[in-house]
């Protein structure tokens, strides 16, 4: 869980600095699929750390593919810049996600979501591995309650191609 954190973090620090400058150039790589230079850029920083740890490794990232060794049993699965629309149109509601799964079972994950907006961004860091719990910011999380979809609030996306 600690790599997870420490490359979300990484990558989290890009999207941070981006936002504090000039707007990323923003590229279409499908009909509703967007990419930044930042999208590519965090992915590159996460990348850095993962590969420093643990070299043999597989990695699945949204910008580049797969890389390192498939036959190692390992897969960090890494998203630089999820809600880059929401990023480009500096919209609060974007997050730097990376997670590990050894086989078919999770191992670890880490997700720095990103709220606010111009010149008031915040950041919560989500961490968590089965039989460890979650946290967010440290502090332990727990599921709702609710046991009933209409009682729950819902959000969704939208697809792209």
């Amino acid at each position: 869980a600690a790599v997870a954190e420490r490359a979300a973090r990484a990558g989290s620090q890009v999207v941070l600095d981006a936002l504090g400058g000039k707007a990323s150039e923003v590229r279409q790589k499908g009909a509703l699929d967007l990419v930044t230079e930042t999208d590519e850029a965090s992915e590159r920083a996460i990348l850095e750390v993962l590969r420093q740890a643990y070299p043999s490794h597989a990695i699945l990232g949204e910008e580049g593919g797969v890389s390192g060794d498939a036959s190692s049993g390992v897969l960090w699965c890494v998203d630089p810049l999820d809600g880059t629309t929401n990023f480009a149109h500096r919209y609060g509601a974007f997050a730097v996600s990376v997670g590990v799964m050894r086989g078919p079972d999770p191992v670890a994950g880490c997700v720095v979501e990103f709220a606010g907006g111009p010149g008031t961004w915040v950041t919560r860091t989500y961490l968590g591995a089965p039989g460890r719990g979650a946290t967010v910011n440290g502090a332990p999380i727990h599921v709702s309650g609710i046991d009933a979809v209409n009682r729950a609030l819902l959000v969704t996306g939208f697809g792209y191609d």
